[in-house]
């Protein structure tokens, strides 16, 4: 997987987490304090994505990363 098809995929899978739990796309600004055209950018694979900021968003949709079942 090259890395366009890595950023596409996380975006994909934060909205589809954002939608499954409820939270509109405001709601998540609101709670991660990234701007709503930022977090529209992510999710539609367009700009590369900071760890601070996958933090935050990962941190206000209440998901965790389980860094042992990361493998090559």
């Amino acid at each position: 997987m090259d890395m366009d098809e890595l950023r596409v995929q996380i975006g994909r899978k934060l909205r589809q987490h954002r939608r499954h739990i409820g939270m509109t796309i405001e709601q998540l600004s609101v709670a991660s304090h990234v701007s709503v055209s930022h977090l529209s950018k992510i999710e539609r694979g367009e700009i590369n994505v900071t760890v601070g900021t996958l933090e935050r968003v990962l941190k206000a949709l209440k998901v965790t990363i389980d860094l042992d079942a990361i493998t090559k």
